[in-house]
């Protein structure tokens, strides 16, 4: 059986990788913000994350769902917010966060 250390290093181990995983999504959704920008297109797509929502949680084990679907909510939330403030900026005469 695994120990309190193994298990925490397990988790260390996963976290580093969707850390270096939201880095490479996000800078997908940078280029995603800068075609939306030059085409015209809103930030939201509700039907898009709606059937990716649905679509990814059904990848999981039903007690797992749940969890999960509060996990991707916000993941989304916290692209369409980054695409809405690096709009704004790029509207603001193309400042840039980093």
């Amino acid at each position: 059986m695994n120990t309190l250390d193994e298990n925490r290093k397990i988790i260390d181990d996963v976290d580093s990788q969707l850390t270096r995983l939201f880095e490479q999504r996000f800078a997908a959704v940078e280029q995603i913000m800068r075609y939306k920008l030059a085409n015209g297109l809103a930030v939201l797509d509700a039907k898009r994350e709606a059937e990716l929502v649905e679509r990814r949680r059904k990848e999981l084990p039903e007690e797992l769902q749940p969890y999960f679907q509060m996990f991707y909510t916000a993941l989304l939330g916290a692209s369409r917010q980054y695409q809405s403030d690096r709009m704004k900026e790029e509207e603001d005469g193309g400042v840039s966060c980093g």
